[in-house]
């Protein structure tokens, strides 16, 4: 019996490990949570690592909120003139948001990303939008190539939460309008699947035929 037990045991850890999801991380980024706000400039001069390989609920730039874990294989880039080009951004605070990351000048292009270690990707599930004053403009999300992957139209004088749910290696919130900015970006981490591991579907079908055989097995032990 008790070899009998050890072996059902096991089959009951295969078969978990085969229907599990993978373990996702989040993060959201607070931008009020940092120093000297109001045309401080983050990237370059202060704060040059905030949203970095996030692993706790705050670090030496800021403090961050912690969904299904952290992020520590994603780092970011604030940039004004290119995806890693130009001067660092700036923290505006006083919109309808509170404290937001936005532009030096009002004839800037701001260009935040964040960029997944290798064997990783990173997920961008939505940021808000603050304001000062009614205001329109777009927001484009690219990829590491520069590739418009989405494009959100904005219109408001209050404080509007846009969902993105992208993935790729790397992913960058570009706009151009200094009278808006972006706050509390919530992003996740997942680890690349290699090419040989078989699909989800593919993995669920194997453990049924593992389940299967297994079953048929005991019962031939049973009457044997």
């Amino acid at each position: 019996m008790k070899g009998k037990f050890q072996i059902e045991l096991w089959i009951t850890i295969i078969v978990a490990l085969t229907f599990a999801a993978p373990f996702v991380h989040a993060t959201t980024l607070e931008f009020g949570s940092l120093t000297n706000a109001g045309k401080s400039s983050i990237g370059n001069n202060t704060h040059p690592g905030y949203g970095d390989n996030v692993t706790s609920t705050s670090d030496t730039y800021g403090s961050y909120l912690e969904g299904t874990g952290f992020t520590p294989n994603i780092t970011t880039n604030y940039s004004e003139g290119g995806i890693f080009g130009g001067n660092g951004m700036a923290l505006w605070s006083g919109s309808s948001d509170g404290t937001v990351l936005g532009l030096t000048t009002d004839i800037s292009t701001g260009y935040f990303s964040l960029i997944a270690a290798n064997g990783y990707n990173v997920t961008l599930n939505s940021f808000d939008v603050g304001t000062f004053g009614n205001q329109s403009t777009t927001f484009d999300i690219l990829d590491k190539n520069g590739n418009v992957l989405d494009t959100i139209a904005f219109q408001s004088n209050s404080t509007v939460s846009e969902p993105v749910n992208l993935t790729a290696s790397q992913l960058t919130i570009k706009w151009l309008n200094w009278n808006t900015g972006i706050n509390n970006v919530s992003f996740n981490q997942q680890a690349v699947t290699p090419a040989n591991v078989p699909e989800p579907g593919v993995l669920g079908f194997l453990g049924s035929m593992m389940v299967g055989g297994l079953g048929l097995f005991f019962r031939r032990l049973r009457f044997a």
